[in-house]
């Protein structure tokens, strides 16, 4: 099912603004946050050079939010070893995503940046 669009036009600002902001001005050629958007899913992923063949850039997706229409509830997910999708429980659903992105930001498990 696809976010309704003022939902999506209010989750892209959220988001594109978070992934912008997230990388200082100087490493911006080394390391890219941008997010993707899927039905009614956005991933944000980063972006960079591959280790043995820097011109060649690769994606690794860091965190999801699937947004329920029934509920107007985003949920927020995480990837383990295995890259399967889990539902990040130290954290509710909310109807407030710029909780949810607070909450990767913050990444008191570190599974997320590490």
């Amino acid at each position: 099912m696809e976010l309704p669009q003022y939902v999506r036009r209010y989750a892209e600002e959220l988001i594109g603004k978070y992934c912008h902001g997230r990388v200082p001005e100087h490493l911006k050629e080394r390391v890219r946050h941008l997010y993707k958007v899927k039905g009614n899913t956005i991933t944000i992923l980063e972006e960079r050079p591959h280790f043995m063949r820097p011109l060649l850039w690769t994606l690794s997706p860091i965190a999801q939010f699937r947004y329920t229409s029934s509920s107007k509830v985003w949920t927020l997910y995480c990837r383990d070893g295995n890259l399967k999708w889990w539902q990040f429980k130290p954290e509710n659903p909310s109807t407030n995503l710029s909780d949810l992105i607070n909450a990767v930001e913050r990444d008191d498990t570190n599974i997320f940046w590490g």
